[in-house]
This record gives C-alpha cells, sequence and structure tokens, in this order.
C-alpha cells in the first residue's frame, strides 16, 4: 500500500460500500451487546475488507515483494479511550500482524452509535438464543461439523452455531448442514441448534485481494462477542491440528501464504486481547486430530451421512451443486486423502469432485507441484526422528504458548500428530493404488495424476529440478521446430520465441524481470517463473567465439542471480553445433546446487 492510496470504507447511507448486517446480529443477540462488543465487531469487519480491497500484488509481483502491507486505521468507535490504550493496541497489532504478515497501525475516535434499523428477524423466534451453553464457529466443513456433533452428542451441551457469510452462495448450503444436524441428533437432544449467519463483505465488485488471511480474526470476534451477550464462556473455532500447524511441505510455502487461521500463536495472541478487554477466549479442541481422524470421528458420532452436505474445497465460487469440490486444491486434497483412508468414500464419492485426483490428470503446474510436495513431505516426515523434525521445522516454536507450557510435552504432541497424519496420507495412496492396479498396468491412468505422479517418481525430485527439466525438454522439443526453416539471426529472436512457448508453459511467467543488484551492477534475467523462483536466461552461438563469450557470461549471471532465486536455467541455442562437446561445455557449471544448462539444437 503506497502513501497516497486512501480507502474510505462505510456501510452506512448511500456511500455504503460494504455489506455489514450487524445490526440483525445485534438484535438477534438474547443479552446485550456491550459498547467493547460492537467495536471489535466493527474493527474487525473493516480490517477485514480493507485486507480484501488492496491486493498483495498478484501475479505480476515476481517475487512477492507486495505481499506485506501497511495499513494506518482511522475508525470511528465507542470507547476510543480503552481502544487508543497501549495495552489493547499492542495486542490488536500483534495479533493482527502474526495473522496477516501485514503492518497495521491504528487511531480511534469518538463514534455515536446510529439509530438501529428496523428489526429484522432472522429466528422464528427473537429468543431463539436463549439457553445456549457454548458458540461454535461454524464453517459447513468437516472440521466445523464434527466440532458441533461432539459438542452436542459426545458431551450434551447445546452450542449456538455461528458462520460468516462473504457471498450469498454458501447460505443455503449451510443451512441445509444444520437443518441435517437437527433431524440426525434429534434421538439424542432437544437442543435446537440455533445458526447465526452474518454478513460481512464488499459491496460492487469482488475484492482484489482473496487470500484473506484476515478472516479469523473476524469469524473468532463474531463468537466471541455473541458468548459475552449470552454469559457463555465457551467459544470453538476448531480445525484439525495438521491444518492449524500447516507446516510447509516445500520451501516455497512461506510467510502469510501459509494460513495461520487456527494457528496456536493466532489463537494465544487473540486470547491476550480478548483478556485485556474482558471478552471471553477462543479454544480449538481438534488439534490433536489429523483430517482423517476428524471424519473417523463422525463415523464414531453418527454422523457420517452428513458428510456429503459438507464443501471444504477452496474455489467454491468456480463449482457447481453436483460437482461441489475441484478435487485438486489443497483442502480437496485433504479431504479426499481423509474419506478414502477412513473407508468413507461411499460418503465422498469422486464423482463429487470436477477432478478425480488418483485417476484424471492435475494439470496446474501448482496443483501438481504441491501433489508432490505433500508426498514427498509424508515420506520425509515419516522417516523423521523428534529431533529431526524439529530441526526440519523450527517455526514450531512460533506454537509454545509462552504461559508455562510444557515445551517438550507439546512438541511430542505435534511429532506424533503429524507422524499419524503421514502414515494416514501414504496408506490412503497405497489403498488407491492397489484398487487402480489394472488400470494403471493398461496406461487407463493419467500420467499427470497422482499415482501417474508416484509412478514416474516425479515425487522425489526438487520442484525446482522438474520445473527446469520441463522447461528445458520442452525447449529442446519445439524450438528447433520453430526455427526448422529460418535460424535466429539475433538473441531476441530466441526470447521471442521462448516467451511464446513460455506463456504456454505457465501465466506466472515475467520478462525481463525481476531487476537484481550485485555490487554497482544490475542486470534482468530474460524470464522468470514467480512460483518456484526460476530464472531463465537465452542464449544464441551463431560463431565459435561465441562458445567462450557465452561461458562467461554464465559465470558472471550465477552469483549474483542465485542471490535473489533458487535457480537459473540457462538455455543455448546452438545453431552450427559450434560447441563441440556438450559435457565439457556444461561441466564448469555442475558444481552450483540449482543451476541448469540445456544445450539445444
Amino acid at each position: 500500500m503506497t502513501a497516497d492510496e486512501t480507502l474510505y470504507l462505510s456501510h452506512l447511507s448511500e456511500k455504503a460500500n460494504m455489506h455489514l448486517g450487524l445490526e440483525d446480529y445485534y438484535n438477534n443477540l438474547a443479552g446485550k451487546l456491550d459498547d467493547i462488543s460492537k467495536d471489535l465487531l466493527r474493527i474487525a469487519a473493516y480490517v477485514y475488507v480493507a485486507d480484501t480491497s488492496l491486493s498483495r500484488g498478484g501475479e505480476a509481483d515476481v517475487w512477492g515483494k507486495s505481499w506485506q502491507r501497511k495499513f494506518l486505521f482511522a475508525i470511528p468507535v465507542l470507547k476510543p479511550n480503552i481502544w487508543n490504550g497501549p495495552t489493547v493496541k499492542r495486542h490488536l497489532q500483534s495479533v493482527l500482524e502474526f495473522l496477516t504478515e501485514d503492518y497495521f497501525e491504528f487511531t480511534f475516535s469518538q463514534w455515536q452509535d446510529p439509530i438501529r434499523q428496523t428489526f429484522l428477524n432472522l429466528f422464528k423466534t427473537a429468543n431463539e438464543g436463549i439457553g445456549a451453553d457454548s458458540v461454535v464457529l461454524f464453517s459447513g466443513g468437516l472440521d466445523s461439523l464434527y466440532s458441533a456433533g461432539l459438542l452436542t452428542v459426545g458431551e450434551k451441551k447445546r452450542p449456538l452455531l455461528i458462520s460468516h457469510l462473504s457471498t450469498n452462495k454458501i447460505v443455503s448450503r449451510q443451512r441445509s448442514i444444520v437443518q441435517a444436524i437437527k433431524d440426525t441428533c434429534q434421538s439424542h437432544t432437544v437442543w435446537t441448534f440455533p445458526h447465526w449467519a452474518v454478513r460481512i463483505s464488499r459491496k460492487g465488485s469482488e475484492g482484489k485481494e482473496r487470500t484473506q488471511r484476515s478472516r479469523s480474526f473476524l469469524y473468532a470476534s463474531l463468537g466471541v462477542t455473541a458468548a459475552h451477550a449470552l454469559k457463555v464462556s465457551d467459544v470453538y473455532l476448531c480445525d484439525n491440528g495438521v491444518v492449524s500447524m500447516n507446516l510447509p511441505p516445500s520451501a516455497q510455502t512461506i510467510g502469510a501464504m501459509a494460513s495461520k487461521t487456527t494457528h496456536p500463536k493466532f489463537i494465544q495472541r487473540y486470547n491476550a486481547l480478548m483478556k485485556t478487554l474482558g471478552l471471553p477466549e477462543i479454544k480449538n479442541t481438534l488439534f490433536s486430530f489429523t483430517k482423517a481422524e476428524v471424519v473417523s470421528g463422525l463415523r464414531d458420532i453418527k454422523l457420517e451421512t452428513l458428510i456429503p452436505l459438507t464443501v471444504s474445497c477452496a474455489r467454491t465460487h468456480s463449482m457447481t451443486k453436483q460437482q461441489p469440490h475441484c478435487g485438486v486444491c489443497t483442502q480437496c486434497l485433504d479431504r479426499r486423502l481423509a474419506t478414502v483412508y477412513a473407508n468413507l468414500e461411499s460418503q465422498d464419492p469422486p464423482e463429487k469432485y470436477l477432478k478425480d485426483i488418483f485417476r484424471h490428470p492435475i494439470d496446474g503446474l501448482f496443483d501438481r507441484t504441491h501433489a508432490e510436495n505433500l508426498i514427498r513431505h509424508c515420506i520425509e516426515i515419516k522417516n523423521m526422528t523428534i529431533e529431526v523434525f524439529v530441526e526440519n521445522f523450527p517455526m514450531i516454536f512460533d506454537c509454545v504458548d509462552l504461559n508455562g507450557q510444557d515445551f517438550e510435552k507439546f512438541v511430542q504432541v505435534i511429532y506424533e500428530l503429524h507422524q499419524r497424519y503421514a502414515d494416514q496420507v501414504l496408506e490412503a495412496i497405497k489403498k488407491k493404488q492397489n484398487e487402480n492396479f489394472n488400470e494403471f498396468m493398461t496406461g487407463k491412468i493419467s500420467q499427470n495424476s497422482i499415482l501417474g505422479l508416484i509412478g514416474r517418481q516425479d515425487h522425489l525430485k526438487l520442484p525446482i529440478v522438474k520445473v527446469a527439466y520441463e522447461i528445458g525438454t520442452m525447449f529442446a522439443n519445439r524450438l528447433p521446430i520453430i526455427f526448422q526453416s529460418k535460424e535466429p539471426a539475433k538473441e531476441k529472436e530466441v526470447q521471442d520465441a521462448a516467451q511464446a512457448l513460455l506463456s504456454e508453459f505457465s501465466q506466472n511467467i515475467q520478462r525481463e524481470a525481476p531487476q537484481v543488484s550485485f555490487g554497482i551492477v544490475s542486470r534482468r534475467p530474460d524470464f522468470s517463473q514467480d512460483s518456484t523462483q526460476l530464472f531463465i536466461e537465452m542464449k544464441l552461438v551463431k560463431l565459435k567465439k561465441d562458445v567462450s563469450k557465452i561461458a562467461d557470461e554464465i559465470s558472471a549471471d550465477i552469483k549474483p542471480y542465485l542471490n535473489h532465486s533458487r535457480g537459473i536455467l540457462f538455455v543455448i541455442y546452438d545453431t552450427d553445433r559450434n560447441i563441440a562437446d556438450d559435457e565439457k561445455f556444461t561441466e564448469p557449471f555442475k558444481t552450483e546446487t540449482n543451476v541448469f544448462v540445456k544445450v539445444i539444437r
């Protein structure tokens, strides 16, 4: 965010540019919503809408330089003296900065609460919420379903379900699940499962930023303010522990790109703010579960028939009622592996997915790379001792509760959780291999499906090596065809042809970017791919004397480029076999890690 970008947010008057469905929320609370709670909800809503309104850079931002943004909020509130207090401000900034990896500053001024709008009843009676002894943040996915079911069936609690709606598309799905819970649990409880769905979003065009890292702050705030008004203390924001920890399967998943929605440190920092404000704290009771254990748990409490009603896909905006899951995003991948392992594929059939990851091609490079990374990740974890596990994932230190938690015991829990997860993922894949053995052997399974990738052992290759190999092979196969009638006269002709080929290979290719500095000299690679941080340099050899010149150029490029990338691919188009011995020419560069040289004729 540059200094001259000013965004005015309002949910009032004709100039309103955001949906803030809090009037209905206020009116449907059985208890009085105090001023601090109202302020918290408005602050959380403004942060969320601002988050979705300002881009982190998008695909044009090659190395994520614009990923971290700086927000300076000026918000009118009912209790400015409290919100401007140094302790409250510090806790507010701390939790948001950890959650989003953005930078936040706040200034709060006095605000007068306008006269409330006409009562719009979301429920059959205004007192439907009375009698709740807990609050569950309910997304309509597998984990929140199990959380609600476990509390009701296992602990005989009476949870109020609260959902945040960013669009109207998911309202009917969530209501269907809630009705199904009521129908299924009616023999166990008389509880009616009141469900409050609150619409908070931008108005008009779709947000520029879809990562929505601040959403869980808003989501949690809806829960704690309702609980405070209803005078209950238990607020549940639940995810399985593997998702909560979100350990990176590869070095490419870094920073806030690894979601922290229910990360232990987020919960700890959020609760520190709530304690300061005198509001209830949130808890995640599924932290010791894997996704497969959540699915198996639904069977144990007789709610497995509700699995088809839940949706886990991150790309619901493009899915249909018949196929609500894309099948290839990270959430779909976790869900499929979990239901296969738990022997509940009958409740989650592949027909409900746009793509069956075990049989169909995973076309997108990002999705395919993630699948390979996950399999390799699980194999590596399965073979790690606890000491190696801690060494490889130092970010687990972020999870330690600073209020006296036993660190060794906590690390043991995390280690055993991920050991079970790795076993379950690999066992699910093994099961599908056995089921599809005959079709795999007769070539009826796509080579770019999970089973096909494993057959080629792609999961054992480092991503940067694999991408460099694929791009180099593509150039070797297609550049000679492009120039078969007329050899290139200048290097720019080779670069132009390469750009056309690369645009087919990936959308995340930039030409002559980024600019890198080394000493007093600046330079730009011919191409860069942001998803793998691979630089690509095209060279043309027309004459014998060009060979030594090209070798010198490669040597000069390696150090400055490796300082700003994860690897470099040098593609040398040798028109007349001026390089007599390819091995001898490339040998000096093989000592460098992730430097690849491809000679093409």
